[in-house]
């Protein structure tokens, strides 16, 4: 999610309160370069920690924060995580705060986090409309596709908040049935197994309706997870009945 673009804000420069949001995001950075390792456990545990410190902060003090742990550092799992567990910045997320946070997205792993964790959760309790991410799924631009396919998850995953949105997964999923890029047939077929839990029938109606001009692969890992529950059962051992 790293911006060729980075720049130090300089909009910023005459407002006191991003000169302390800058001093907090450079201490991040210097904690991060000292670690043992990069690992999701190891940032996880810095995370928390910054979430606690943080906790009393305003919302915009830590969307503000995130924006430039992205921009200026590049670590998205960081500013994500800052953002997504701080209620008040979730709150508060709305068009506006997703689109500066993802801009710049250029890797698949901060693109499904930015997904999962901001821009789904925020479309989730209703701060963003569907227009909004079905916007994103017509983009030419293949990481806001599948940003908008890993918003999906959100509404879908337990752990993500989300408990079935049948209506709301299949419109978001029409808008690139013909799509043949890597990154977003992975993401489609993902987004569909995420809805196969709560609305197996709709996702079949939807495989018929569409057919082959879904990529080979969507159909077979979701037709494999309304059949056997995954996306790839494995193959009996040979010589076993």
């Amino acid at each position: 999610m790293n911006d060729p673009n980075r720049t130090t804000l300089p909009e910023a420069e005459a407002d006191p309160s991003w000169t302390r949001v800058s001093r907090i995001a450079a201490e991040i950075d210097r904690r991060v370069s000292r670690l043992p390792d990069r690992h999701v456990p190891t940032l996880r545990a810095l995370r928390e920690e910054y979430t606690r410190k943080l906790s009393s902060e305003d919302p915009q003090t830590i969307i503000e924060l995130g924006l430039q742990l992205i921009r200026m550092y590049g670590h998205c799992f960081l500013a994500c995580e800052l953002i997504h567990y701080h209620p008040g910045a979730m709150a508060e997320l709305e068009e506006e705060e997703l689109q500066r946070l993802g801009r710049g997205m250029d890797f698949w792993d901060s693109v499904d986090r930015f997904g999962q964790y901001l821009a789904g959760p925020a479309w989730n309790r209703g701060n963003v409309d569907t227009a909004l991410v079905r916007k994103w799924a017509r983009s030419p631009n293949r990481f806001w596709r599948r940003a908008a396919l890993a918003s999906v998850l959100a509404l879908n995953i337990k752990a993500r908040g989300g408990s079935g949105d049948t209506e709301r997964t299949l419109a978001v999923c029409s808008e690139v049935v013909d799509d043949r890029d890597c990154l977003v047939i992975r993401a489609l077929s993902r987004a569909l197994r995420s809805l196969v839990d709560h609305d197996k029938d709709a996702v079949r109606r939807f495989l018929r309706e569409h057919g082959k001009r879904l990529a080979s692969r969507v159909r077979r890992e979701v037709r494999n997870k309304i059949r056997t529950g995954v996306k790839e059962p494995r193959r009996r051992r040979r010589g076993r009945r």
